[in-house]
């Protein structure tokens, strides 16, 4: 947690003002550090999110692709924190799914104006693991596929922890 605090107050500038998505959220600490930067916040999850926050909307992860294609809207900004790991693995609800994280993170590029950022936190090692059906742990192998469509701008790389890329 400290370490992601710490990522967002160096890149507070390229968040306030903007509008970011936050993908998966079961407890809101990053939407609370985003709106007091002074972004616009959506979280996207599996499990229904009600909130009465003006900057906050919600919205459910199979809505997702239909909301914003009716709505053209786009993000500046998506955050996923310990969320894409876990994707198409089933332990949330999702789908199962063996590609779920990437088309996850596939899906997040269509979701971000050109020029969009994309703040990452997935665990990382020195070898790729899946722990069935809890998450993965992102080697050599599987990273660079989850990260294809982005250029990294800044990456915090620790094999016991999380990689946070821009």
């Amino acid at each position: 947690g400290c370490r992601v605090l710490h990522f967002l107050k160096k890149h507070a500038g390229a968040l306030q003002g903007k509008q970011v998505v936050v993908l998966g959220s079961q407890t809101p600490w990053i939407e609370c550090q985003l709106l007091r930067i002074g972004a616009s916040v959506t979280t996207v999850d599996y499990g229904n999110i009600h909130t009465t926050l003006p900057n906050l909307t919600t919205i459910m992860w199979p809505d997702l692709a239909s909301h914003y294609l009716n709505r053209g809207s786009l993000f500046d900004v998506a955050i996923s924190y310990s969320s894409l790991e876990h994707s198409g693995l089933g332990r949330y609800g999702d789908p199962l799914n063996p590609f779920g994280d990437l088309e996850a993170a596939a899906q997040t590029y269509c979701l971000l104006r050109p020029n969009g950022m994309f703040f990452l936190g997935v665990p990382t090692a020195r070898r790729d693991y899946l722990y069935w059906n809890t998450h993965r742990i992102y080697g050599p192998l599987r990273l660079p596929h989850l990260t294809a469509n982005f250029r990294h701008l800044d990456m915090n790389l620790n094999v016991t922890g999380s990689t946070l890329v821009g």
